[in-house]
């Protein structure tokens, strides 16, 4: 009975921990830069995209997060292609802006 309790709790903290999750659906990049002052690094999209708790057409993340400088380079590459990007916003903020926890590059 221990062990029910237990899975039905983390099942349900697992469901949970994604309810914010949202696609950003297909966007174009218009610009992509860092922070001086901190690791903070930005991209701004063509449509404002949004979470529950924040909304904006400018995503952030830091450089020092795992995989930081390599979101970076994939993003700049994506942008002189003129590839088209897909976000999935985690619900969280930096600040105001809406954060992610992967992307996708629209190559089609």
């Amino acid at each position: 009975m221990k062990t029910k309790s237990i899975i039905s709790v983390f099942l349900f903290w697992l469901m949970s921990s994604h309810v914010n999750a949202a696609s950003t659906g297909n966007r174009t990049i218009k610009s992509i830069g860092c922070h001086v002052h901190d690791k903070t690094c930005y991209v701004t999209l063509d449509k404002e995209v949004s979470t529950t708790n924040c909304s904006s057409n400018s995503i952030r993340w830091y450089s020092n997060d795992a995989n930081g400088k390599e979101i970076l380079s994939l993003l700049m590459s994506a942008s002189m292609a003129n590839k088209q990007v897909n976000f999935n916003l985690d619900g969280q903020c930096v600040g105001t802006y809406p954060k992610f926890n992967y992307l996708n590059v629209v190559i089609e």
